[in-house]
């Protein structure tokens, strides 16, 4: 089916598309059952299938056509693993009798030079016809390409040729995952369409009503979209399909600018701080072999200077110089030691303290504020500890 179809047929084939892709949905329930394949080797069969495509140049129906044709007989047949490439070229052979131009179709000889002579020409006939046989002979079904080229055929203002390459990649991503089978075509393209808009930064249309499953469809290719497969990202890198790659990676990978603007604020605080404690935090390499006792000069010539070359130079490692006791308590940063008597001076009035706090909680009422409410749920996890004053335990009771 083309992109081009007349108009007034569009409601007609919609419809018919819609009743038909009931009628050849696969159940992964089934496909769950085969004794030998498992789920991780369809990625390597779809990588194999991808190239075949690409190398024959078919068309993006034709590769849907075939994965479909794979999933249905896999929910009816038995397939050893031995058999699964051979099912997969044989699917890929029908597709494109089914869709393509005759001399596109791939000729026996082709497809065995693809499987590196593993399976002879009778094999391939054999697997042929009792596909055909298993699936009824009915090939036919609503692809999601169909499905996208249908969609895009409404006169959108910022559908372009990128939308459709972008849409379809990731109508190709769902191919790999098991998550996709339970969801209909239609909802899939609406789902890969949107999901492009959204990348490209394009307006979203309003329809009446969008297929059932859209939503989800788009929540599981967020997800799924960040482990593209390697074949898959290399055909859509081309410039002609666009570089959408480039733009769903750009996409999905956290923004750099944010990354870039916190080492700017994290350069311009140590710049702060260089300007205002400029001798204390410069960094002196001549000074590493130093002695840890001495202290830099603090006179507000030497700060200065410390302030002009933390302007002048970008902050390196910043260096941890020891001060002095002396100094530290002379600036206030750190109250002296108190002597003897004044120490037993002051246990006398925190003795004191206590008598009273205790005087004043056995007479009052006991209230709940918010921030004993918060502790006593702490408490719960952590018990306090003995050296805690017996006031602050019953706080942390109430």
């Amino acid at each position: 089916m083309g992109v081009k179809f007349q108009q007034e047929y569009k409601e007609d084939i919609v419809s018919y598309m819609l009743e038909l892709q009931n009628t050849s949905m696969s159940d992964p329930n089934l496909m769950d059952m085969q004794p030998e394949l498992e789920w991780a080797m369809r990625p390597f069969l779809l990588d194999f299938l991808l190239e075949m495509h690409a190398g024959f140049g078919l068309h993006p129906t034709t590769l849907h056509l075939a994965v479909n044709i794979i999933d249905r007989y896999t929910s009816n047949r038995v397939v050893f693993k031995r058999h699964y490439q051979l099912l997969g070229c044989t699917a890929l052979w029908i597709a494109a009798k089914y869709e393509e131009a005759k001399d596109k179709v791939p000729t026996l000889l082709e497809l065995k030079a693809m499987c590196c002579d593993s399976y002879n020409e009778k094999l391939f006939l054999q697997m042929e016809f009792h596909v055909l046989r298993t699936l009824d002979w009915k090939v036919g079904t609503a692809t999601t390409d169909q499905f996208l080229q249908v969609v895009l055929t409404a006169p959108q203002q910022d559908d372009t040729a990128r939308t459709l390459h972008l849409a379809r990649m990731l109508s190709e991503i769902t191919l790999f995952h098991r998550e996709f089978l339970c969801f209909r075509p239609d909802a899939i393209a609406q789902g890969a369409l949107c999901f492009a808009r959204q990348v490209l930064d394009q307006a979203f249309p309003h329809y009446p009503a969008y297929p059932s499953g859209t939503e989800r469809v788009v929540d599981e290719l967020m997800r799924k979209a960040r482990h593209l497969s390697t074949i898959l990202a290399n055909k859509y890198e081309s410039e002609r399909y666009e570089h959408v790659t480039f733009r769903l990676k750009h996409f999905l990978e956290p923004p750099r600018r944010v990354r870039v603007a916190q080492n700017q604020l994290q350069h311009l605080y140590l710049q702060q701080q260089q300007a205002l404690y400029g001798d204390m935090c410069e960094h002196d390499p001549a000074q590493d072999n130093a002695d840890p006792t001495n202290v830099p000069s603090s006179s507000p010539r030497m700060q200065a200077a410390g302030v002009a070359r933390a302007r002048q130079q970008p902050p390196s490692k910043l260096m941890v110089t020891p001060i002095r006791a002396g100094h530290v308590y002379a600036h206030g940063m750190i109250t002296p030691p108190a002597d003897d008597d004044v120490r037993a001076k002051q246990q006398q009035q925190q003795q004191a303290l206590l008598e009273e706090e205790e005087d004043t909680y056995a007479t009052s009422e006991p209230t709940l504020s918010p921030v004993s409410s918060a502790c006593s749920i702490l408490d719960s996890y952590h018990q306090p500890s003995q050296d805690i004053p017996r006031y602050r335990q019953v706080s942390l009771s109430q």
